[in-house]
């Protein structure tokens, strides 16, 4: 029956060769994996929801450069998925409150892929067999912290999109919002399924493989470095002076340039070489597995790219034009006048003002220009 089907699947991935006795006494066996990504998931549900609360509602409120990365980060969140104008899911469109906790969920994903990629890069470098047993362990415990993210915020997001509003308040607190239906398909399904399905596994299987440990750590660094550099983006006043405009240039090219080395470059290669070790040891299950992990995964790289390759076509023609002093890139006026913008509408909770029209958030550049 299902539990023969189950049980023999179980089977498959953990047994093997002499090697595989080799990789298990890295961290334990399949259930010893299980049990340690169930105890990261704890771990970074308490953690990163305890800090991403006190970014959103106390730190970022008192950030001078917010009143300019809301607008920028509400635009971030229409493309993925959140509605322009108010809905009977959304009451409120797109609110302040929601842009900061955006903005701080981003946030707490680049500091846990960052951590994870850092316990992954000693053996990387290293290399299977000149590593010591503790840089195994480090990047076993690295694959299996991302695991337990990946577990923690696919049952967050599923809450959050499929749930109704009092049973997210319920369920998660008081001030988390729901997900779009589109956001859930992009993170859970063509991206957090692909490590909780593959990553013991493949712990206990190519442990030893190079282009497992490539991937892993540059898809982990390539995620922090562009999260990171995103948030410095969204915080330029371009409207301030021309040098800005260069920075927030140099970030678009810096993120491009990352996505496409490491979800392009890297990435299509090594996946092939995992597939190719799969077919050459007959082991099926992993191949037809490895292959439904590949399409998805794929796929959300493609989107980040396209996304980046967005990014650079929008901002790479603009010109900086000094004629006007008055609005910026995102429909938002200098530092001074953001302020006085934000003011005039409604108070959400702490003080802090409410959603601007939509009409504001997407109204094109005055004092940049695309050359032409």
């Amino acid at each position: 029956g299902r539990r023969h089907l189950t049980t023999q699947l179980v089977y498959n991935l953990s047994r093997g060769g002499p090697m595989d006795t080799t990789f298990v006494d890295v961290l334990g066996g399949w259930r010893a994996q299980v049990a340690i990504a169930a105890g990261f998931a704890v771990v970074w549900a308490v953690t990163l929801e305890t800090v991403s609360r006190f970014v959103a509602r106390s730190w970022l409120p008192r950030r001078a450069w917010w009143r300019v990365a809301v607008r920028p980060q509400m635009q971030l969140m229409h493309r993925f998925g959140w509605p322009r104008r108010p809905t009977r899911r959304f009451p409120e469109g797109v609110s302040e409150a929601m842009a900061r906790d955006a903005f701080a969920y981003v946030m707490t994903i680049c500091a846990q892929h960052g951590l994870s990629a850092l316990a992954m890069l000693p053996l990387w470098s290293s290399g299977w067999d000149a590593s010591s047993l503790l840089e195994r362990r480090a990047f076993a415990l690295g694959t299996l912290s991302v695991v337990g993210f990946d577990a923690y915020d696919s049952i967050a997001l599923t809450v959050r999109t499929f749930c109704s509003r009092f049973a997210i308040r319920r369920l998660l607190g008081d001030g988390v919002g729901p997900a779009p239906a589109s956001f859930w398909v992009l993170m859970v399904v063509l991206h957090h399924t692909t490590s909780l399905v593959v990553v013991v596994p493949m712990n206990l299987r190519y442990l030893d493989h190079a282009a497992y440990h490539r991937t892993a750590v540059a898809l982990l660094g390539a995620a922090a470095a562009c999260y990171g550099a995103g948030a410095v983006k969204f915080a330029l006043d371009v409207s301030a002076n021309r040098g800005a405009l260069l920075r927030c240039k140099g970030i678009v090219v810096f993120q491009l340039l990352v996505v496409a080395y490491a979800r392009v470059y890297l990435w299509f290669p090594a996946v092939a070489a995992l597939l190719a070790a799969f077919r050459a040891r007959e082991d099926w299950v992993f191949a037809r597995l490895g292959l439904c992990v590949a399409i998805a995964l794929s796929a959300f790289n493609l989107v980040l790219l396209a996304e980046s390759v967005g990014a650079a076509a929008k901002w790479l023609p603009m010109r900086y034009n000094s004629a006007d002093p008055r609005i910026t890139v995102m429909g938002v006026a200098t530092q001074a006048a953001a302020l006085r913008n934000l003011g005039d509408h409604k108070k959400t909770d702490a003080g802090c003002p409410g959603s601007p029209p939509d009409e504001e958030v997407d109204s094109p550049p005055a004092r940049l220009r695309v050359a032409g």
